[in-house]
């Protein structure tokens, strides 16, 4: 693999937007949309939690230089570097297998839905390893014309359904009380394993980085709240009914040259997916090699797609086993594990081992 040069935070930001986006268009559910207006304020309020939730990164790298979090588990204990490296590498592997399981779902779902998963499942796992093996940069490369392409059809589709749009359709806030607000967030947060890749990628990365967390969490939330408004406001209760209501609002958006553009969606969503996939799959190949030290890591691309391939297609294959699978990520277990368990672990250990050389410096 070929890690080719540092990337720069402003690349860094857009792989995570690209990745985020494509989690926010197949995810965003019917459920998300009829709370409407409520759902909007749920963004904001889990943007601000997440800021809560990296001060224990935070904490873990400062004045670390470019260590990652495995390089800072290394330095407490080989033991403990390995057991990180395992726990990063099986959450990226997982973020990448469903992405590849999310696809094969998806594309069977609106337009070939005769195609046998196993096919699309291998084509498009093929296409991500060999951008993996392409490097980081080829990957951030390419999500900043996936973002671009994202920005225009947005605002193709925002400006075709302006016709469609009607303040009836949204909900006003608090309507239903606040209950649905902790389900709300909480969905919100576990879609966003973007989060863990500054922590992972900082020995890549030139530039502040916490100026490009901000960034990301500020042009993600706006996006977000783009995406949520208009569809609320131009499918209202409709929405309810869809299993991807972004894509049906592509799907009901016309225009005069372009007509239906649920096609350009779809195109757009490929590319999404296959950014996301593809810088997942490369984070978990960095862990692999963090675990792995000798000829083995050289066969890690080969053993993530047998992994991913094999589970794919077995989950495909079984709807209660896959709507397991999600239910378990969406619980928000996974995420909490890595970004929020694993750092103050980190943390607490690493303090211990100061005290503990403190007490036999004085000894």
């Amino acid at each position: 693999m070929n890690e080719g040069k540092l990337i720069s935070t402003t690349q860094l930001v857009t792989l995570m937007l690209v990745s985020r986006l494509f989690t926010a268009s197949i995810y965003m559910s019917s459920g998300d949309i009829i709370y409407g207006t409520d759902a909007m304020i749920a963004i904001v309020a889990a943007a601000l939690i997440q800021i809560i939730l990296m001060i224990p990164v935070y904490f873990l790298l400062k004045g670390q230089g470019d260590r990652d979090m495995i390089a800072c588990a290394y330095m407490i204990h080989p033991v403990v570097g390995k057991v990180s490296a395992v726990l990063l590498w099986l959450f990226c592997l997982s973020i990448a297998g469903g992405t590849v399981l999310s696809f094969q779902y998806f594309l069977s779902y609106s337009a070939y839905p005769i195609a046998g998963a196993w096919v699309i499942i291998l084509i498009f796992a093929v296409a991500i390893i060999y951008a993996s093996y392409m490097g980081l940069e080829a990957v951030a490369r390419l999500s900043f014309y996936v973002f671009f392409a994202f920005l225009v059809m947005l605002g193709f589709i925002g400006v075709a359904l302006i016709p469609r749009y009607s303040m009836a359709r949204v909900m006003m806030p608090f309507v239903e009380g606040t209950t649905q607000y902790p389900y709300l967030i909480l969905q919100l947060l576990t879609r966003n394993s973007e989060l863990i890749l500054i922590p992972m990628m900082m020995p890549l990365l030139k530039g502040k980085v916490r100026k490009s967390f901000f960034g990301y969490l500020l042009i993600s939330t706006v996006l977000l709240e783009a995406l949520t408004g208009i569809v609320v406001a131009a499918l209202g209760e409709y929405a309810k009914t869809q299993k991807f209501p972004v894509y049906t609002a592509a799907t009901i958006a016309e225009m005069s040259v372009l007509e239906r553009l649920d096609s350009i969606y779809l195109t757009v969503w490929i590319f999404l997916a296959f950014v996301k996939a593809a810088l997942f799959l490369y984070m978990a190949n960095r862990c692999f090699s963090y675990f792995v030290r000798w000829k083995t890591a050289d066969w890690s691309m080969p053993i993530a797609m047998v992994i991913i391939v094999g589970a794919a297609v077995y989950l495909s294959g079984d709807v209660g086993l896959f709507g397991q699978f999600y239910r378990f990520i969406a619980s928000g277990i996974p995420m909490a594990t890595v970004l929020l368990a694993l750092p103050c672990l980190l943390l607490l250990l690493r303090l211990a081992q100061k005290k503990r050389k403190g007490a036999d410096a004085n000894g």
